[in-house]
């Protein structure tokens, strides 16, 4: 036997409350998440397209030979952003001698924290996948 107590009506009833939250939460997210499904549209320009043709009838196995047989397509579109090209900014903080003889070096400004060191727009779009990404 266990010395513990059972729960009360207030415990039973608190974790319920949390229960139904977390619930309502996820309802919302997934509301959300339809709802930015359904604002993709399809384009009716798109800027490439690949015809996928069967080779062979999936039920008899004859080839098709031409285009005679095309009785029309489904259509899918894939959204996806082009591949992109990484900018590399060099920065240079000049040294320069004083007459008085003291070397003055310019600041690098605050992004250039390290010798390679990522911008702030690679910074931001890893901070989005790591946090946004990953409900």
């Amino acid at each position: 036997m266990t010395s513990e107590r059972p729960p009360s009506y207030e415990e039973l009833a608190a974790v319920v409350l949390e229960l139904s939250r977390t619930v309502d939460e996820l309802r919302a997210e997934n509301r959300e998440l339809k709802a930015r499904v359904a604002e993709l549209e399809m384009s009716d320009t798109p800027d490439e397209v690949v015809d996928h043709r069967p080779q062979r009838c999936s039920d008899c196995g004859t080839s098709f030979t031409d285009d005679s047989a095309d009785r029309g397509y489904q259509r899918r579109q894939v959204v996806d952003v082009p591949p992109v090209e990484p900018v590399v900014t060099e920065h240079r903080a000049h040294t320069y001698l004083c007459p008085c003889g003291h070397e003055t070096t310019a600041p690098f400004p605050g992004e250039a924290r390290s010798p390679v060191s990522y911008g702030p727009r690679t910074r931001a779009i890893v901070a989005y996948l790591l946090g946004r990404q990953q409900k």
